[in-house]
């Protein structure tokens, strides 16, 4: 029996009440995963009626907004991504990895799917937003979007969280984006400079000791979330590296689920916090 069926007991046709009282037929359709199969549902029915190149992202990458279609007649925004052959590694793989995990932490991200044809394209929900350019506030930094970005930017090691790769949205939230530089795999973490395992930014400030004089973080400070928050977050990530979506995905994006969970194990060896922040 899994966790699914030990937690939640099965109606006849395989659904079962999640913690909020609706009716859900997985716990990744609880955790809001759904959403990713709304938006791969969406770009393969829908047909592209406009396409606006917005930014060139360095040399990675060309992203648009685009405009599309569906059956019905009513219209969704989404922004395409595609990474260019030359200087493909497991970029777009690991941002739609980031995505899944994101997602599982519950960390403000949009829902990213790669293309069915072209694995170097990637499908994103558009976020109405502005990207600063700018280091967070303290309202930012210390929300709990802010944590929990923090959270996700630690457990997949990504080292470009800058004032371009998070947004303001238009009610004042904070959501990431662009995480094509995350490091999943065991061999290059582990071989890293012990102050370039845990990656330092405003997010995760929350989370590294401070070392004078330096730019990067030390190791792991205590933290204040909850110990039983963190076990809550594992849940979830395990569920996740038993779903086919994540499997589809592990190859591509050298991903180590064990090292994500040793991280989490890590960070949740300091959490002094004894307020819940997870429902």
């Amino acid at each position: 029996m899994n966790w699914e069926e030990a937690e939640h007991p099965r109606r006849p046709d395989g659904r079962f009440r999640d913690k909020s009282g609706r009716w859900a037929q997985t716990l990744l359709d609880q955790l809001g995963y759904g959403g990713l199969d709304i938006l791969e549902q969406q770009v393969r029915t829908g047909t592209e009626t406009e396409n606006h190149p917005f930014m060139q992202q360095g040399v990675q990458a060309r992203v648009s907004i685009v405009e599309l279609k569906m059956p019905d007649g009513s219209t969704k925004t989404t922004i395409q991504k595609l990474y260019e052959r030359e200087f493909l590694g497991t970029e777009s793989a690991g941002e739609a990895m980031a995505s899944l995990i994101g997602l599982a932490v519950g960390a403000p991200v949009p829902a990213v799917v790669l293309d069915e044809h072209n694995p170097d394209l990637l499908h994103m929900d558009y976020l109405p937003g502005v990207a600063p350019f700018r280091k967070a506030t303290e309202q930012e930094r210390d929300g709990p979007d802010g944590r929990l970005l923090g959270l996700l930017d630690l457990l997949v090691n990504n080292k470009d969280r800058n004032g371009s790769n998070w947004l303001v949205l238009e009610d004042g939230s904070i959501a990431g984006i662009d995480h094509g530089v995350v490091d999943l795999n065991r061999e290059s973490v582990d071989t890293s400079e012990e102050n370039q395992r845990w990656p330092h930014n405003d997010f995760t400030s929350h989370y590294l000791r401070r070392r004078v004089g330096l730019a990067t973080g030390g190791p792991l400070a205590e933290n204040d979330w909850h110990p039983d928050d963190l076990a809550e977050v594992e849940r979830r990530l395990r569920v996740l590296f038993e779903s086919e979506r994540y499997k589809r995905l592990k190859e591509p994006a050298h991903s180590d689920e064990y090292l994500i969970l040793e991280r989490l194990a890590a960070i949740r060896a300091l959490a002094r916090g004894t307020v819940r922040r997870l429902t």
